[in-house]
């Protein structure tokens, strides 16, 4: 990764204190245009730090929000749109059950076994974000 990821992350502009609550302000959508950058960073950091690489992964299962946001993340971490799971459109946006939702529906689809590398990245509001690996 060249420079700091985080620091392109988001578009908001600063933070203002009032009357003892922080206001974040900006344009909505703009705060959710760095979230395939985000995951995808994260992503590409938690399967780096584990040690392994990004082609021995099984399966990302992303966090369910958009389908573009889904297929850009995955294009960035340099997955075939094979081994991305989308699910979106039978549960849609299901907030922090979207995650648990589509590992479910993926092993019932055959498309996760034990043994299986299964990478997860989830996102909030462009604000928050994280990965995991897991050994299915």
């Amino acid at each position: 990764m060249s420079g700091d990821w985080l620091s392109e992350s988001s578009r908001l502009r600063r933070t203002t204190i009032r009357r003892g609550f922080a206001k974040i302000s900006g344009e909505s959508h703009q705060s959710l245009l760095p979230n395939d950058r985000l995951a995808g960073a994260r992503g590409r950091v938690t399967v780096t730090g584990a040690g392994v690489g990004i082609s021995e992964v099984t399966l990302f299962v992303p966090h369910q929000a958009n389908q573009r946001i889904i297929a850009a993340v995955g294009e960035r971490l340099g997955l075939a749109p094979e081994k991305v799971y989308v699910n979106l459109e039978k549960v849609g946006n299901t907030s922090a059950a979207s995650i648990p939702l589509a590992l479910r529906d993926a092993v019932d689809e055959g498309r996760l076994k034990r043994g299986d590398l299964v990478l997860t990245a989830a996102f909030g509001g462009g604000l928050t974000w994280a990965a995991a690996l897991l050994r299915w």
